[in-house]
């Protein structure tokens, strides 16, 4: 045994940790979830609390036996359990208390003994995001549907853990409610309150009616294959927006069982024979998780993971990761509004038969088939069928809502993380190594005159003008193409991407910057100043970004690079002598803050950001390691920030960071 370890493997300590209680994020029949910072040795860190409201012996004996199983479950797809954790009684606030379901022994024993009577805490870990049942949620009530690639790979995510966690356990509770999505795209399987060890039959009956498998709703013995069942109910649920299985909670429990069995031994269609946009291979394999016989579903998890990824997700290639889903999420939260073209690239896979890349999924009754129709008339309840009759009276009522204007937009990327963007109206954009060209590249393989976009009746058009090598649109070298948004053209080594955006508004009279915009400034969601080319101005408002970041979720590096790199940014655009305002715009979002900085019409600031940012480029490409300060500013730049977009027409600088 090596001396330094000698001893260690047979010691014994206990340790403590503080917590810290923040708020309630969730509540169901048996328990109550909150949210809590866990203080262990001055390292803080968010977990989930989860207690019950019933306080008996039998039911914390459920809750240890959860903690027992969930503990040992160690999976990037389900959420990690660490233990649990009490709390006397005497130091619970009296509302919550009241709160509570005691027995009669427990409530004796809180009046005599309150301080050795106690409450039991489940310790999760936090997992910031959504879960699936909200997120199906709110694309009905936006009259959507989710993509169904997307609804697969949550589907085969869940599946992998379920792979992972039948070694040991049958989970019972497979459900939307129980699949988190966090805001980095990790899908993880949670709650573990019913589940039994494999091989071994419960005995008592639990779960969701909605989501039970038949031989668990008989409570007959169950396997493995009852929550490949439940999890093809999910995956019906996410591709149709239907729930397969359905009883109004007004029902007697016995008339929701009866008529739950009912709609189980009926005909249970595939999903493609219900939505006419659900990819075939997608709907086979659901409908095999879904047989009625045990014998007749794939008998294990893993199975259901490989037939989803080679025969439907990655089928054809690239399909969705973690990042495509957060991007995804992240798009549909800002209503489709806000994109730009690495997202797009991420959901490249989303293009429809005309090669377009389509975000929504509308929710319309002629999507779906004359059997889809029937079973919605059988749906009577669902949240489904309730925005379909809103959608029909809508209809009826008043014209269709005003389209939001969107203009045709071209990006050069340069650098990795620095774009230009070029609206492309009446103009044409040529592209060359010629000063006289609108963009101008360095690279020698770039003709003099080489390329140009332009607008031909509305469409967006690229095409070749005669150059050496060439250009290559989606990888696919051509001369002369029309354009689809999220399209990737390639000129010299510098990418090119097309997309519609949003029609920028011209900001109303902003205030002028001072010390009473500090508290605005930390707290708002989207703020715009004004305010002069001057040093003093320029380090307060260095100083404003200190403060901002220090409640940002960014690391220590990029926290202590930010504000020098945005004093420079500004030193830069305001680096000749006007009397016009500059303009800053603050903006939060929920994985980014960005600062979009403009200098004066009257200046010629961006022109000299943009000049520093060129020569940066070219002497990469030279391989020059020689760098003057102006040179060393952009550097520091292009480090401190994820992503810079740069808008010649505008004379604008927009600064991304992304949150950790």
């Amino acid at each position: 045994m090596p001396a330094d370890t000698a001893g260690l493997e047979n010691l014994f300590f206990q340790s403590s940790s503080k917590y810290s209680v923040l708020e309630e994020i969730g509540r169901g029949g048996m328990g109550i979830v909150f949210r809590a910072q866990k203080n262990t040795g001055g390292v803080i860190d968010n977990v989930v609390l989860k207690s019950l409201r019933t306080i008996r012996p039998d039911e914390e004996e459920k809750l240890r036996q959860e903690a027992s199983i969930a503990t040992m479950l160690r999976n990037e797809n389900i959420v990690k359990t660490y233990g649990l954790e009490s709390v006397p009684f005497g130091k619970l606030p009296a509302d919550f208390l009241s709160m509570l379901e005691l027995q009669p022994e427990e409530k004796a024993a809180k009046k005599v003994k309150g301080d050795q009577k106690y409450l039991l805490f489940l310790v999760m870990d936090y997992i910031k995001g959504t879960d699936f049942y909200n997120l199906l949620t709110q694309h009905l009530k936006k009259d959507l549907l989710f993509p169904a690639p997307l609804a697969a790979f949550v589907i085969g995510r869940i599946a992998s853990a379920l792979s992972y966690a039948h070694t040991y356990i049958i989970h019972r509770d497979i459900s939307p409610e129980n699949v988190l999505i966090s805001d980095q795209g990790v899908c993880k399987l949670t709650d573990f309150g019913i589940a039994v060890v494999s091989h071994q039959q419960p005995e008592d009956w639990a779960g969701k009616l909605m989501y039970m498998a038949p031989e668990q709703l008989r409570n007959n013995p169950i396997d493995e294959r009852a929550d490949i069942f439940a999890l093809g109910l999910v995956a019906f649920q996410a591709v149709t927006g239907i729930p397969l299985l359905f009883a109004p909670f007004s029902l007697p429990f016995e008339d929701q069982v009866r008529m739950i069995y009912a709609q189980m031994e009926g005909n249970l269609l595939p999903p493609h024979m219900v939505r006419s946009d659900v990819p075939i291979e997608l709907s086979r394999i659901i409908a095999k998780m879904l047989s009625f016989a045990p014998e007749y579903r794939y008998q294990r998890a893993a199975t259901v993971v490989t037939e989803l990824e080679k025969e439907y997700l990655y089928a054809r290639g690239y399909g969705p990761t973690y990042n495509s889903l957060a991007a995804y999420i992240d798009i549909f939260k800002s209503d489709f509004q806000e994109y730009n073209e690495d997202q797009l690239q991420q959901l490249s896979f989303l293009k429809d038969a005309n090669g377009q890349i389509s975000l929504r999924r509308p929710l319309t009754i002629e999507g779906y088939t004359k059997a889809g129709q029937r079973l919605l008339a059988e749906r009577k309840g669902t949240l489904v069928v309730e925005r379909l009759r809103d959608l029909y009276k809508k209809k009826q009522a008043a014209p269709a809502h005003p389209k939001v204007q969107k203009m045709p937009v071209v990006k050069a990327q340069y650098l990795g993380n620095v774009v230009e963007n070029f609206p492309l109206r009446d103009n044409t954009i040529t592209i060359g190594r010629a000063t006289d060209n609108i963009v101008v590249l360095p690279h020698k393989i770039v003709s003099g005159h080489h390329a140009k976009f332009y607008l031909k009746d509305g469409a967006p058009i690229v095409e070749d003008i005669g150059s050496q090598n060439g250009i290559f649109l989606n990888n696919a070298k051509v001369s002369k193409a029309y354009l689809q948004e999220g399209d990737k053209v390639q000129i010299g080594k510098t990418l090119f991407y097309f997309l519609w955006e949003k029609e920028p508004t011209n900001a109303e009279q902003m205030a002028l910057f001072n010390d009473e915009f500090m508290p605005q400034i930390m707290h708002a969601t989207d703020i715009s100043v004004q305010f002069y080319p001057a040093e003093a101005v320029f380090v307060q408002l260095m100083g404003a970004i200190e403060q901002i970041l220090l409640e940002a979720k960014v690391g220590e590096l990029k926290r202590s690079l930010i504000p020098m790199a945005f004093y420079e940014v500004i030193q830069i655009l305001g680096s000749k002598n006007t009397s016009s305002a500059m303009q800053l715009r603050i903006m939060r979002a929920s994985r980014h803050m960005s600062f979009y900085c403009k200098a004066a019409q009257q200046s010629s600031g961006y022109d000299s950001f943009f000049y520093a940012m060129f020569q940066r480029m070219t002497k990469e490409l030279a391989e020059e390691d020689q760098f003057d300060a102006e040179e060393m500013a952009i550097s520091l730049i292009l480090k401190a920030f994820d992503r810079i977009e740069m808008s010649r027409s505008r004379k604008e600088i927009g600064l991304f960071i992304s949150y950790v």
